[in-house]
């Protein structure tokens, strides 16, 4: 198999999921914009515990690159 068509599937199969997954929650009503920043308070602790870890590692991998970078 080709390595573009390879790229081509997995970009094309990772983009509509991703589509598909935004028509999805165009669906749901947000009533107002405390809904919107804190979603419904609907979240569980699984998710919002790995949002929190994401955030964490983010941080510092920006900030511990940067400053090994610099020294």
């Amino acid at each position: 198999m080709n390595q573009t068509y390879l790229v081509l599937g997995v970009t094309s199969a990772y983009l509509f999921v991703c589509l598909m997954l935004g028509l999805l929650s165009y669906k749901k009503k947000i009533s107002n914009i405390e809904d919107f920043f804190v979603g419904g308070r609907a979240t569980g602790l699984l998710t919002s515990a790995l949002t929190f870890f994401a955030t964490i590692i983010s941080a510092v991998g920006l900030l511990g690159i940067s400053g090994w970078c610099y020294s």
